[in-house]
């Protein structure tokens, strides 16, 4: 499968998961749960990708980032982001170096 469809895919869950009952989705449950909740979450995927990366196993590394990379898209949804808003300005950003490099 692409793999910009697996993120497709998984974005498009997420959305959907937003009118489910949050006693039936894990995602429904974060989206209609106060804020500190999801980024609670946050915060603890992220310490476990940085233990992660100490204890140097890649596999490990790799699991943790996608569970991080997961509630980070359930708080996009939550802000009502959009994750082609992330993209273009990880490209604006891109356009900007560039445009200092040939200063």
């Amino acid at each position: 499968m692409d793999r910009l469809k697996v993120l497709e895919n998984l974005m498009a869950v997420i959305e959907k998961r937003a009118d489910s009952n949050p006693s039936d989705s894990y995602v429904a449950k974060l989206l209609h749960a106060p804020n500190d909740q999801v980024l609670k979450k946050i915060g603890e995927e992220a310490t476990e990708v940085l233990l992660a990366v100490k204890g140097g196993d890649k596999n490990e590394v790799i699991h943790e980032v996608a569970d991080l990379f997961f509630h980070l898209l359930v708080m996009l949804e939550k802000e009502q982001i959009k994750f082609v808003e992330i993209l273009d300005e990880l490209q604006d950003r891109q356009i900007r170096s560039k445009s200092d490099v040939k200063k």
